[in-house]
């Protein structure tokens, strides 16, 4: 439909470019709760005089100022050159760094590509609601590099150089952008998400960036491996203070569990179907810190712990979703040195390497008080 106060087209209850309702209002649409709200007759008179004694009021304070003006009253402190009382200065800011109308990019409709045929809107520094609509938001790198931050601010004021929040992401992220906000993208364009198309992964495997379960990745189980690997998952892209998320962070390796809706965030390497991934090998026997499933990687058995650092913990996990309720022991340093693991548990190692407890190493755990522990993984 068209907006009746800005005429653009927009759907739903509200307008996503001015903000105003869609739907229609008693008393000129269908009535409201059975009835219609009596018709309020306008005083034409009181508003003529109104608007009379408000042109004189203007014309009074115009005439004023320009008097006050010619008298330098309203000269400003460095034009009357008393650097004593001189006001100090705004903060001297780069091109990009405070929204200007005049200066907002424009969008295009790519050409080729995986956005080919959607609307992008470049680098640069938006008002949203009249530059660009509120909504779901896909932020895709302009670097051709394999793992490229990209960054979304977002200003009250149109203020950049406050920091306010700010959101990055490795290559490719989801965001929220409310009527009314002001946002800068960095080295990146942005997509309205609802005109993506689905991620397309080349041999299944999903580099760092974030998701949409369902649409850019299929549900399921998965593997991850990197340097410093972060796993987030999202109920939606508008993150707050106050939002549904959970994940961890790993060393190497890790298994997560994806539903259908939710935003998948990877960071420090690739994701690959579960199945898809070979058994881990140990050389020599032991395994070192990461995340392993048992009945795969390595067999149910009693292991032995020991500790690598001084932030040493192990956790055995009943599945791979990093739902609190996933948690079936947690082992803290110095609080045990063995540990038992069922067929199809997950267990997660921090700074700690497990040997089966026939072999001839000794445990060599640290004294508990050396080194408190944070709970992981964090909710």
């Amino acid at each position: 439909m068209t907006c009746p106060n800005c005429h653009r087209e927009a759907s739903g209850n509200y307008c996503p470019w001015c903000g105003a309702p869609l739907t229609p209002v008693p008393p000129y649409g269908a009535p409201a709760n059975g009835w219609y709200p009596p018709v309020q007759k306008k005083n034409h008179t009181a508003i003529i005089v109104l608007s009379v004694i408000l042109v004189l009021i203007v014309l009074f304070f115009c005439t004023a100022g320009f008097v006050l003006a010619q008298s330098g009253l309203f000269s400003s402190y460095t034009q009357r050159g008393d650097s004593s009382i001189a006001m100090e200065e705004s903060p001297t800011l780069t091109t990009g760094d405070r929204y200007d109308a005049d200066e907002v990019p424009a969008s295009y409709v790519e050409d080729d590509g995986p956005l080919a045929g959607c609307t992008l809107y470049p680098e640069g520094c938006y008002l949203v609601g009249a530059d660009l609509p509120a909504g779901d938001y896909l932020l895709t790198s302009t670097s051709e590099s394999d793992s490229s931050l990209i960054y979304a601010y977002y200003s009250s004021t149109g203020d950049f150089s406050q920091e306010e929040n700010t959101y990055y992401f490795t290559n490719r992220g989801y965001v929220t952008l409310s009527f009314g906000v002001y946002v800068k993208f960095q080295g990146c364009t942005a997509t309205p998400a609802s005109d993506v198309p689905a991620y397309e992964a080349e041999d299944d495997t999903y580099p760092a960036g974030m998701y949409l379960v369902g649409k850019d990745i299929p549900s399921g189980d998965y593997y991850l491996e990197g340097s410093e690997l972060t796993a987030m998952i999202y109920q939606s892209p508008e993150v707050t203070s106050e939002s549904d998320y959970r994940g961890s962070t790993f060393e190497t390796r890790a298994y997560v569990t994806l539903k259908e809706g939710e935003y998948f965030e990877l960071t420090g390497g690739t994701a690959v179907p579960a199945d898809n991934a070979k058994a881990y090998e140990s050389a020599d026997g032991t395994y070192p810190s990461g995340m392993y499933l048992v009945g795969k990687d390595l067999p149910a058995d009693t292991y032995t712990l020991t500790p690598t650092g001084m932030d040493a913990a192990a956790v055995v996990l009943s599945d791979a979703t990093y739902d609190a309720t996933s948690i079936v022991q947690r082992v803290q340093l110095g609080e045990a040195d063995s540990l038992t693991l069922e067929e199809g548990q997950y267990v997660l190692l921090f700074s700690m390497k497990l040997t089966p407890s026939d072999s001839q190493e000794t445990s060599a755990v640290l004294p508990a008080k050396d080194a408190p522990l944070t709970d992981r993984p964090q909710q």
